[in-house]
């Protein structure tokens, strides 16, 4: 899933986006990416939000202010 860029406020908006995408598409979303890497300041509440919204993975590699890869690797980031 393509994260809306305000996702990461509210974990209710992760679970609204992936549960309308799983509806349109008839299949399960396991993971995601944040419009332009936007995951937030606190990027661990956000990824308890992936947590709890079941979501395995998040590929969002980069960042949105500056260059490089998040934890050095250009893979999907498993925290």
């Amino acid at each position: 899933m393509h994260a809306s860029y305000n996702a990461y406020a509210a974990a209710e908006w992760f679970v609204y986006e992936k549960e309308k995408l799983e509806e349109v598409a008839q299949a399960k979303i396991k993971g995601l990416r944040h419009h332009y890497w936007h995951i937030g300041r606190d990027q661990h509440k956000t990824l308890r939000f992936h947590e709890a919204t079941g979501f395995g993975y998040d590929s969002s590699i980069a960042f949105n202010d500056h260059i490089g890869f998040r934890m050095d690797i250009a893979l999907p980031y498993y925290p």
